[in-house]
C-alpha cells in the first residue's frame, strides 16, 4: 500500500489519496511508511512532494476526524489512512484516488463461549462498491484495489452478515420477553439466530438474575423483577 502511495503521488500529483485498511495499528504503520518513503523519494529525486498524511478511524477525538477529512494546503497532496468509517461518511474534499486493500476488521460473537472480538476479514462485495465510489464524489477518480478477481470472486460474499447472526442477542431477547412473546422456538423471526445463540443470551440473562426459564426449552420463560425495572428505563 505505502509503496503504491508513492507511485501514485508521482503520476497524480493534484489527486488526494484515500487509503483503506482493516484497524489503527496498521494505519500508523502505514502512515510511518508513507512518510519515510515519500522523504527518500524527495532526497533521491531531488524534489519536493509535499503530502499531509492522516489518520481516520472511530476511536479518533472530533477535532483529529474534522481535521483529516477538511481541506488541505494548497500544492499539497492528502493522504487519508482509514478504516470503513470512511466508506459511508461525507465526501472528502479533494479525494480522487481510492487505495483498498480489501480487508476490514468486524465482530465475531461465538455463542458457545459467549465471547466476542475483533477479526480481520474480507470485506464485502457491496463493500468495496462503496469504497470504490469515495474516488468519483467530485470528479472521475481511480482505484487501486490490492487483491485480485478471483479473490474478489471467492473471497467476498455480496452484502455483510445481518448483525442479528454476528453479535450478541441477549438485549434483544430481553426486549422479547418484555413485549410479551415467551416461545422463541416458533417466534416468526426475520432472520432467525443460531439456537445456540439464542441459548447462550438466554443463559446470560438467567445468570444475571434478569429472567426464569426452562433449560431444556426455548419456550415459556419470563421476566423478574429486576427487569422490569430495567425496561423501564429509556435506553
Amino acid at each position: 500500500t505505502c509503496v503504491q502511495v508513492n507511485i501514485v503521488n508521482s503520476d497524480y500529483p493534484e489527486r488526494g489519496i484515500l487509503i483503506f485498511l482493516s484497524g489503527e495499528d496498521e494505519i500508523y504503520q502505514c502512515i510511518h511508511l508513507i512518510k519515510h518513503i515519500n522523504r527518500s523519494h524527495e532526497e533521491k529525486e531531488k524534489k519536493s512532494y509535499p503530502i499531509d498524511v492522516y489518520p481516520l478511524f472511530a476511536a479518533l477525538s472530533q477535532a483529529e476526524q474534522k481535521r483529516a477529512v477538511s481541506g488541505t494546503r494548497t500544492g499539497t497532496r492528502k493522504v487519508i489512512v482509514a478504516t470503513n468509517i470512511a466508506e459511508t461518511s461525507i465526501t472528502i474534499p479533494g479525494i480522487c484516488i481510492v487505495i483498498d486493500s480489501g480487508k476490514v476488521k468486524t465482530p465475531e460473537y461465538d455463542s458457545a463461549t459467549g465471547i466476542e472480538r475483533l477479526r480481520v476479514n474480507w470485506i464485502t462485495k457491496s463493500q468495496a462498491a462503496q469504497r470504490a465510489g469515495r474516488a468519483n464524489r467530485e470528479r472521475k477518480g481511480i482505484v487501486f484495489r490490492l487483491y485480485t478477481d478471483e479473490e474478489y470472486e471467492s473471497n467476498m460474499a455480496s452484502f455483510p452478515p445481518s448483525q442479528m447472526i454476528t453479535t450478541p442477542i441477549a438485549d434483544v431477547l430481553l426486549n422479547l420477553f418484555a413485549l410479551g412473546i415467551r416461545d422463541l422456538e416458533t417466534f416468526p423471526w426475520l432472520e432467525r439466530p443460531d439456537t445456540r445463540a439464542i441459548k447462550s443470551g438466554l443463559d446470560l440473562l438467567h445468570r444475571l438474575g434478569a429472567i426464569t426459564y426452562p433449560s431444556t426449552s426455548l419456550s415459556n420463560g419470563y421476566l423478574n423483577g429486576l427487569s422490569n425495572f430495567y425496561n423501564s428505563i429509556p435506553h
